[in-house]
């Protein structure tokens, strides 16, 4: 299901493209080539993160929470070079902490990373102080394991308020959510999964998590799929 009534959707006209599976040139076009974010308020002024783009072309971003495990990625990251596609790699910190040569594949493959927190915690309920913690720690923390530092942040759990996008474009984080959901954290098994991801429009996020069996699985029927429909 894409899900875009009363999200932050970002005009072409100010985002030049959302290249294939990643979101290379969202922030140069977002910003101007700079790394702050300049952040869109609701009609009943609440701030809002990037959920999706205008794009009149078959374009969309594949992107992937990794929080957990490692038994699938090599079989993930070796499908997307076969297909020669790249994605945005969400992290969390004790996952890089855990499998930092797989951080360092990611990047060395190609691949985007973001910002996914220090602590995967309910940031929401956190203070700025514990906040402006979390996010400058994840940062460091990918610099020093990967020679990179995230220009996109997501949420954990897809929560957030006001205080936490702020916090992030002051630390220099555009924040991203998504569009489709193709629910593998819900149990969802391959066959399903496709579907969701494969009913994507241009200018869609699509989520998916990076250590699970059933996106393995799902994976090249996924890109068959968008690719023979352009």
């Amino acid at each position: 299901m894409v899900v875009v009534d009363k999200k932050r959707i970002i005009s072409i006209a100010v985002i030049a493209a959302v290249v294939l599976a990643g979101i290379i040139g969202l922030i140069a076009a977002l910003t101007g080539g700079s790394s702050s974010q300049t952040l869109a308020p609701q009609a009943t002024g609440r701030l809002l993160p990037v959920y999706r783009v205008e794009e009149p072309n078959k374009r969309i971003a594949l992107t992937f929470d990794a929080a957990w495990g490692q038994e699938y990625v090599q079989q993930i990251l070796d499908t997307l070079d076969q297909y020669k596609v790249k994605c945005t790699f969400f992290m969390v910190g004790y996952w890089v902490d855990n499998y930092p040569d797989l951080a360092r594949m990611i990047v060395s493959r190609g691949h985007e990373i973001g910002n996914h927190s220090t602590n995967h915690l309910h940031m929401r309920e956190l203070t700025r102080e514990q906040m402006e913690a979390d996010i400058a720690g994840m940062n460091e923390k990918m610099i020093q394991v990967t020679g990179k530092k995230p220009a996109l942040f997501r949420c954990p759990f897809g929560e957030y308020n006001d205080l936490l996008l702020r916090v992030a474009q002051e630390q220099g984080l555009v924040a991203v959510q998504w569009s489709v959901d193709g629910k593998d954290w819900d149990g969802k098994k391959a066959e399903e999964i496709t579907k969701r991801v494969t009913q994507a429009q241009p200018g869609d996020i699509v989520l998916l998590h990076l250590n699970s069996q059933e996106v393995a699985k799902a994976l090249p029927d996924i890109l068959d799929r968008l690719s023979a429909d352009g």
